[in-house]
């Protein structure tokens, strides 16, 4: 999506995670312009695309989430 950053979340597939990231980004005011989420066993894969820039704090915050295994940011 044309000005938006998309960032890929590699967690381990437990109940929560989905609504740990939106809050994260609802906290630092972030808009969500979509999101894709696939799981098999036990990880999951999420793609985010937000609208508005995003601070480092808030990559820090998700690389420090317990379930995180990996966070690129991809644009």
């Amino acid at each position: 999506i044309e000005g938006s950053h998309r960032l890929a979340h590699v967690h381990r597939n437990v109940p929560g995670v989905l609504a740990k990231v939106n809050a994260l980004f609802a906290e630092y005011g972030v808009n969500i312009d979509s999101q894709s989420l696939s799981t098999r066993s036990d990880v999951g894969y999420l793609l985010t695309d937000v609208n508005s820039d995003y601070t480092p704090q808030i990559i820090e915050r998700l690389e420090q989430m317990p379930e995180t295994i990996r966070l690129r940011v991809l644009s």
